[in-house]
């Protein structure tokens, strides 16, 4: 009686976890279109969304920050010319709030030995801000331009 009792409850714990699973939705793999600062900042693409994963920030156990660049390619393009133009528009230590898609988020201009340097002050990241150089920038928009979908 008692090995069929532990069976029953042997079965009945598998099978609610079986029941914990439901696919909600199928995606393709991340695609990286280019890479800088050795690999800690990346252009990425999944499926129709564009966006900028970048991993180094001041807090070991921070998530990667991601900041969306646009759902076609044309707008990711217009995304980065746009962050490019910030790098010569904001002053020293100016910042400006945007949307990014339901995050609002603050871009700072803190040059670093005279080269701009966008910082990105994400909500969730705990560490310092997380900041993108105007050389890695044209790097992006570059590799962006010749990148076929």
């Amino acid at each position: 009686m008692k090995k069929f009792l532990f069976l029953v409850v042997a079965l009945m714990v598998v099978m609610s976890v079986q029941g914990q699973i439901t696919p909600i939705q199928k995606v393709g793999a991340v695609e990286t279109i280019a890479t800088a600062r050795a690999k800690n900042v990346k252009l990425n693409r999944l499926q129709n969304d564009y966006y900028l994963c970048i991993l180094a920030t001041g807090n070991q156990f921070d998530d990667p920050a991601i900041f969306n660049l646009g759902l076609s390619k044309s707008e990711a393009q217009q995304t980065i010319n746009d962050l490019i133009l910030l790098c010569y528009n904001l002053s020293k230590g100016e910042s400006l709030y945007v949307m990014n898609r339901d995050r609002k988020i603050r871009i700072t201009n803190i040059p670093t030995m005279g080269m701009p340097v966008l910082y990105l002050d994400i909500p969730g990241i705990a560490g310092d801000m997380t900041g993108v150089t105007e050389k890695e920038l044209l790097k992006f928009q570059k590799a962006l331009d010749s990148y076929s979908e």
